[in-house]
């Protein structure tokens, strides 16, 4: 018998994020925080393994994979990355 999942609500909320290297506007920070949060709920949620790696609700450091800057990338597109970087992190 399939055992049933049920789904996972995750908020992901991001406080501090430097990158170091990165000339970006405020508004490019932002863009770039939430694609990112946005990014990682939706993997985060999407996986079975989210609520065994996320025991008790915080996650206070995550370490990242490694990704590959492009010159003219935006805000949105670097935040998707990184936060595929940070899960691919997670699950080490």
């Amino acid at each position: 018998m399939e055992e049933k999942r049920q789904a996972v609500a995750i908020t992901v909320d991001i406080k501090h994020l430097i990158l170091d290297g990165f000339s970006m506007t405020r508004f490019e920070q932002r863009r770039l925080q939430v694609a990112m949060q946005a990014e990682l709920e939706q993997l985060l949620a999407a996986d079975h393994r989210a609520a065994r790696l996320l025991q008790n609700g915080t996650l206070l450091r995550a370490p990242a994979a490694s990704f590959e800057y492009r010159p003219g990338q935006d805000a949105e597109q670097l935040g998707r990355q990184i936060a595929q970087a940070v899960y691919k992190g997670i699950g080490r």
